[in-house]
C-alpha cells in the first residue's frame, strides 16, 4: 500500500525498573512525528481571503508535524519497592505548532494514580486527572470572519476536563471503575453550559 510519508520516533529513559533497583519507578519519553501530504489552511483560501467567508477552496500546505513528552514517576511507596502500592504522579504534553493547519496545537493530559490507596487492596486505584486542549488562533479567526458574515458558528477556545475515578479490583478478572467528569467549557465555544458527567464501567478479562 501507497501513501503519504509518515514518520515517528520516541527515546525513552526507565528509571529505577530494572530487577533489584531500591529507588523510586519512573518513566520519561520524549518523541516527534512527520507526516506528508496535503493539509487544509484553517483560514486561508487558494487567493488569500477567508475560506469561511468566500466558499473558495482552502490553501494547502504540505507536510505536519510535532512532538510529545510523557512522563510518570513514583514519588511514594510505602512498604518499600517490592510493593504495588504507591503514588505517581503523571503528565502528557502533546504540541502540533503550526496553527495555519492544526485544529488542536496544544494538549495536556496530566494527574495523581494511587495504587493501593488502602493497605487492605493494594490492586484498587484511585486517580484524579486533567485534560486541556488549545484551539488553534487561526481557526478561530475563520470562526470570527464567518460570524461577521452572519453565520452563527460558534468560536472556539479552550475546553477543560476534570475527572475523579476509583477502580475495584473485585477478583483477579472482574473490575468495576465508577467516575465522575466535570467538562468546563465543552465544545471550546462558551455556548454550552459547564457539565458534571457520572459513568460506571464494569470490565472482565479471561
Amino acid at each position: 500500500m501507497r501513501g503519504p510519508l509518515f514518520a515517528m520516533g520516541e527515546v525513552g529513559f526507565l528509571l529505577n525498573q530494572e530487577p533489584g533497583a531500591t529507588g523510586l519507578p519512573g518513566n520519561y519519553k520524549v518523541g516527534g512525528y512527520y507526516a506528508a501530504g496535503g493539509y487544509p489552511d484553517l483560514y486561508f483560501d487558494v487567493q488569500g481571503g477567508a475560506a469561511s467567508v468566500s466558499g473558495l477552496p482552502s490553501l494547502m500546505h504540505q507536510g505536519n508535524g510535532g512532538f510529545y513528552f510523557l512522563l510518570d514517576q513514583t514519588v511514594y511507596q510505602p512498604g518499600g519497592p517490592e510493593s504495588r502500592r504507591g503514588l505517581i504522579p503523571f503528565l502528557s504534553l502533546l504540541f502540533a505548532p503550526d496553527t495555519s493547519i492544526n485544529t488542536m496545537p496544544f494538549f495536556v493530559n496530566g494527574g495523581l494514580v494511587y495504587r493501593g490507596p488502602f493497605a487492605s487492596r493494594p490492586r484498587d486505584r484511585a486517580a484524579f486527572g486533567v485534560v486541556y486542549g488549545s484551539f488553534s488562533n487561526e481557526l478561530a479567526r475563520s470562526q470570527r470572519a464567518a460570524r461577521r458574515a452572519g453565520s452563527a458558528v460558534g468560536i472556539q477556545s479552550y475546553e477543560l476536563v476534570l475527572e475523579l475515578t476509583y477502580r475495584f479490583q473485585l477478583t483477579g478478572w472482574l473490575r468495576m471503575q465508577p467516575n465522575v467528569q466535570y467538562i468546563i467549557n465543552p465544545g471550546a465555544t462558551g455556548s454550552i453550559p459547564d457539565a458534571l458527567v457520572v459513568g460506571f464501567q464494569l470490565s472482565a478479562n479471561f
